[in-house]
């Protein structure tokens, strides 16, 4: 009696198709292989050239912030209402996304296949575009502390 259930409902075999698909999702985490990175990739990573400006904290000395960081691309010095300060620049250029563009059209011949006359088209002309992220940071020092900062994030994209 139970198998005549089985054929005569229509869901069945559906839910059993659902029921194996999802079963054979579910894996163990240990199961799957962990993603490796090569030591040259991970070296290139875009997050890793401004990692360090994440690590300052408010309150750091300008000699620990120049240990991390490095000397500032510029040193702008400023008075104002009775308190004196510098504010140094600091800018990191990282690669953006690659991506294939649409540049231009460009006719193309055809052959009509119902008349099998020869026919132009236009087809679009791709080409790579680069993208480069240029972070500029902008650190608030008074009295040899560090005490705010400000982050700028610009892009530039180049087509070739």
């Amino acid at each position: 009696m139970t198998s005549r259930c089985l054929r005569s409902s229509p869901f069945v075999f559906p839910a059993l198709a659902l029921f194996t698909l999802l079963l054979g999702a579910c894996t163990s985490p240990s199961a799957q292989p962990a993603p490796t990175a090569s030591p040259a990739s991970a070296a290139s990573e875009p997050q890793d050239e401004i990692k360090p400006f994440t690590t300052i904290i408010k309150g750091m000395t300008t000699a620990e912030v120049r240990a991390r960081l490095g000397p500032p691309a510029s040193v702008k010095a400023f008075a104002a209402e009775g308190i004196t300060g510098e504010i140094w620049t600091y800018t990191v250029t990282t690669r953006g996304p690659v991506r294939q563009v649409a540049a231009e059209m460009q006719e193309v011949p055809y052959i009509d296949p119902i008349d099998g006359s020869l026919r132009m088209i236009k087809e679009p002309l791709t080409k790579t575009e680069f993208t480069r992220i240029h972070h500029t940071f902008e650190l608030l020092m008074i009295r040899d502390l560090f005490v705010e900062s400000k982050h700028l994030v610009t892009s530039t994209r180049d087509i070739r």
